[in-house]
């Protein structure tokens, strides 16, 4: 078979991922054609498909075979996600007498089953995690299992991946809860609520080895790369190749040597990865074999020079891979991942419509991006946004690169982890390659957001300045008048913000006008003093000792970027507005949204004492207490589905449930109050 045989290739995917296989298929070529969901009418992958046709579900196996069938598709591409590991959605592909694009069936059944794996690749001699993955699941089986493991014990779904259904239990107190937990999320995602113990390595790292085999049974490795950066048990930083490994040729030709037992052991064919625990000491573990490609297998593909999409189709189409073979790395690569959420609030996850966004276009750096300016981001799928890779001559030159490309980076209208990114890679450990799995937690005070003072006061005066322009660009009634002129001496209103929880208010004044719009202006502002009557001086508030300098600002441009010289220094901020509320970012300033608070309070409102809230629109899929139920501080009161991951709504202070408001399976929206407590006496 010729790759001319597959197209039309449809891919059974959303987002970067569609748009990422989608570009290699159009570079080959072949027809691509997709599918989409409501929730996705309004993204960038159906934009970049041939044809694309509308489904209610991508976990609709069926619906998906019949769109295929409806295009014309020869063949399907499941992507790295949904369906990809689904041994069931492959079968049914083969059986419409479509060409699967992945692993057998079989394979993906054997592999998919973290429990029928560890048996599996252990028959062959592959090391594998002490732990316990034996058939008697219920919950006393599991927990005296645990007393052999030994704790800190890892809670592992059996299906799926993505650490979904996994937790890392200390105690056999824990263990209840955790396996409810588990069970519960890996039924939710993947429809299978099986587990498994493994012992927990400790200071360990997570090293995987791209494979790619083929139906002649040719088995090769692409060396390996390093994702030890997690949040709940989810990657955010890739490398490849792994600091842990550069300078240990034996521990490579180790993981290569298992990798390609475990891949033997299925009979694989396609592009897969095999997953490794690796210690202090250099022991490697497996931990678990992914039947597609992974959201890094960029790094993969920058150190060596191939693209894996186009070996996937290669080998799906029958062609041989005898002569692929990497032996060293060209250069090295690193890659993060962009997501909607906040690291400072226990990486709460955001919604809302994406004002702005642009990643600088650097030699070296690529994105494989999912979203544009103009999409609204829900809670329907991943807060996974998109993914930076950076690839330079050595780690050193890669971070740097990765840095500069964070640093110049624009995206409004969400909060996302772009901040603690650049922590990370600008932190001494990151530096020095130390990273293992512990390394958020080992490097928590590092990683801590600076103190945001100083940006909250600039930023202030930035969003002032920015409402003043649009306020002089609106007059049309005598407009050499300056904005806010009164003809009564009453001082100038102060304009009030609020940033991060802070709010913040802020006085100011024109000294000197621009002659062609408000570049060239110089204006003063100050947070604690207010103008004197005649508005030529200030006067200091009641009770304040010493006055607080004000601050002098210089407009030297406005579009498309706010470039100011405050105090002497110049600098330029990245700016949308939203209705009242401005967005401000810049290289070394936090993205920050300053939402306008109105000079005068309404009467009324939308709280009540004792709500608790949902923090975000979701699902409730466990209500923990009752009504007159006692509760201590930080108990967990409701769980909310959001983005595909579960958030806790602990109790914000002891007392008791007066009133619930919420049931299972509701859904909620942002700021919609759960329950009501009563604080104990």
């Amino acid at each position: 078979m010729t790759l001319a045989k597959l197209s039309p290739v449809l891919v059974a995917n959303r987002g970067e991922i569609a748009s990422r296989i989608a570009w290699t298929c159009k570079t080959l070529g072949l027809e691509v054609v997709g599918v989409y969901t409501a929730a996705d009418e309004g993204m960038p992958h159906p934009a970049q498909m041939d044809r694309c046709r509308r489904i209610d579900d991508y976990l609709n196996g069926v619906e998906i075979v019949n769109a295929a069938c409806a295009m014309g598709a020869r063949a399907i591409h499941p992507g790295f996600g949904f369906l990809a590991e689904n041994a069931e959605f492959a079968q049914q592909v083969v059986d419409a007498g479509l060409v699967w694009i992945g692993p057998s069936p079989e394979s993906i059944r054997v592999m998919g089953s973290k429990r029928g794996a560890r048996q599996c690749v252990a028959a062959h001699g592959v090391s594998i995690v002490p732990g316990y993955d034996g058939d008697d699941q219920s919950d006393e089986a599991l927990i005296k299992q645990a007393g052999g493991v030994g704790f800190p014990l890892l809670v592992k779904s059996s299906a799926g991946g993505g650490g979904k259904g996994m937790a890392v239990v200390q105690s056999e107190e824990e263990m209840p809860a955790a396996l409810a937990q588990a069970r519960r999320v890996s039924l939710a995602a993947f429809g299978d609520d099986q587990l498994l113990l493994e012992r927990f390595v400790e200071g360990g790292r997570h090293v995987e080895v791209q494979v790619l085999a083929d139906s002649h049974g040719h088995v090769t490795t692409l060396l390996e790369r390093e994702c030890s950066i997690q949040r709940r048990r989810q990657k955010i930083v890739e490398e490849a190749p792994s600091p842990a490994v550069i300078s240990d040729p034996d521990l490579r030709k180790r993981l290569c040597e298992d990798a390609i037992r475990a891949a033997r052991s299925v009979d694989y064919e396609g592009a897969g990865t095999v997953e490794f625990m690796v210690t202090e000491n250099g022991q490697h573990f497996f931990l678990e074999m992914n039947t597609r490609l992974q959201v890094e297998h960029p790094v993969t593909e920058a150190i060596t020079g191939l693209d894996l999409v186009e070996y996937q189709l290669r080998v799906a189409a029958g062609v041989s891979i005898a002569g692929v073979r990497v032996e060293q790395p060209e250069g090295h690569a690193i890659e993060v991942r962009i997501y909607a959420e906040n690291p400072d609030k226990d990486y709460l996850p955001d919604t809302g419509t994406v004002l702005a966004w642009h990643v600088p276009r650097l030699p070296g750096i690529r994105v494989d991006c999912g979203v544009t300016e103009g999409v609204e981001v829900g809670i329907d799928y991943d807060p996974m946004l998109a993914k930076i890779i950076a690839h330079g001559d050595d780690r050193e030159q890669a971070r740097l690169l990765l840095l500069r490309a964070l640093r110049g980076m624009k995206v409004h209208g969400l909060v996302t982890n772009r901040e603690q990114l650049m922590r990370i890679l600008a932190s001494e450990a990151f530096v020095a390659g130390q990273t293992p799995t512990s390394f958020l937690m080992d490097n928590a005070e590092a990683l801590s957001p600076l103190e945001r003072g100083r940006a909250h006061r600039e930023a202030s005066v930035c969003a002032t300045l920015l409402e003043w322009v649009t306020r002089k660009s609106q007059a049309t009634n005598l407009p050499s008048i300056r904005p806010g002129f009164r003809t009564n001496p009453w001082p100038a209103p102060l304009t009030r913000w609020q940033i991060d929880e802070e709010d913040i208010s802020v006085a100011y004044r024109v000294v000197k006008e621009g002659k062609a719009g408000p570049v060239g202006a110089v204006l003063e502002f100050s947070f604690e003093r207010l103008w004197t009557e005649d508005l030529r001086d200030w006067m200091e508030p009641e009770g304040t000792d010493e006055a607080s300098p004000a601050i002098r600002v210089h407009v030297m441009g406005v579009e498309p970027d706010l470039v100011v010289e405050i105090d002497g220094v110049r600098v330029r901020r990245c700016w949308s507005l939203d209705g009242d509320d401005v967005w401000l970012s810049g290289a070394h300033m936090p993205t920050l949204c300053l939402r306008r608070l109105p000079d005068f309070e309404e009467p009324g409102t939308s709280t009540i004492e004792g709500g608790c809230v949902a923090p975000m629109p979701g699902k409730i899929v466990k209500v923990e207490v009752s009504p007159g139920q006692a509760v201590e501080q930080g108990e967990a009161l409701v769980v909310l589905e959001a983005m595909k991951m579960e958030q806790v709504v602990r109790a914000p202070l002891s007392g008791q449930v007066a009133e619930l408001y919420v049931k299972e399976g509701q859904q909620v929206d942002g700021g919609a109050i759960l329950l009501r407590l009563e604080g104990a006496e």
